[in-house]
């Protein structure tokens, strides 16, 4: 496998990173909330046994030989979407020993400052550490993991990985973080880009690359129900079913148009 082809593989199989618990938009009612965190979850747990698949075969015999970036980008997803604490603190230690030899590398800064954007989502006993001092470690997590993704950009302004870990990101942080916008203009530019590859030519085979894009369009989705409209939403998740009938973000697409009154009126 080419670095270029393993570079799409792990870029498609990116998570759908939400650090609140906060509703992603409006429903219209309690059913199709629970339907909708449902099919999250399922989402979720189908690229987590992909990902754990992929690792099982790394570390065999017949793996092939893998890099360090590809080998820390697996343990990220594996920690995240699983909230596997062993396999994150495992990522972050490999994200680390790569910067310390390669401190540009503006790929792995952004997957380590998600990594810290997670360790604030994930903190254990939140409800305690929100009203005593423990709660600045939280805050402390979230702002060096902004302050990452942030440097990420400036480094690599035209990675699309970049923009779209920084975008998922921001568009589900709370509001009260003020990152809303910004998050939202890096989804756009990303779209753009999807449209007119010809704009962004050094990752044109990324862009075009159908489990990219069907991801790209299934998390425009999620963002543009955050802002409550729906009938962008449904545009967006009919785009990606379009793009990706045979992956993960396009079965998951499928299954969101299929939520009875989600899209009620548009």
């Amino acid at each position: 496998m080419s670095d270029q082809e393993t570079k799409i593989g792990f870029a498609i199989l990116i998570l759908i990173f939400i650090i609140s618990a906060c509703s992603a938009g409006s429903y219209g009612s309690r059913g199709n909330q629970s339907m909708h965190d449902s099919i999250n979850t399922a989402l979720s747990t189908e690229l987590v046994e992909e990902y754990r698949a992929a690792l099982t075969q790394v570390v065999g015999q017949d793996s092939g030989g893998i890099s360090e970036e590809n080998l820390g980008q697996l343990y990220f997803h594996i920690g995240n979407l699983g909230k596997d604490k062993r396999s994150m603190l495992k990522a972050e230690e490999i994200f680390h020993q790569i910067l310390g030899k390669d401190p540009n590398n503006a790929e792995i800064l952004a997957y380590l400052g998600t990594a810290y954007l997670i360790k604030a989502r994930d903190f254990p006993m939140k409800w305690i550490a929100n009203v005593t001092p423990l709660g600045f470690y939280r805050l402390h997590y979230v702002q060096k993991g902004n302050d990452m993704l942030s440097a990420a950009v400036r480094m690599d302004d035209k990675n699309p990985i970049i923009r779209h870990m920084r975008s998922t990101a921001w568009v589900n942080l709370p509001r009260q973080f003020g990152k809303f916008d910004e998050g939202f203009a890096d989804l756009e530019l990303l779209l753009l880009w999807l449209d007119h590859p010809e704009l962004n030519r050094r990752f044109a085979g990324l862009l075009l690359d159908e489990g990219f894009s069907s991801m790209i369009l299934f998390q425009a989705g999620e963002a543009y129900l955050r802002k409550d409209d729906q009938k962008t939403a449904k545009y967006m998740y009919e785009q990606a079913a379009k793009a990706g009938a045979d992956n993960p973000y396009g079965r998951a697409a499928l299954r969101k148009l299929s939520v009875a009154d989600l899209f009620a009126g548009n």
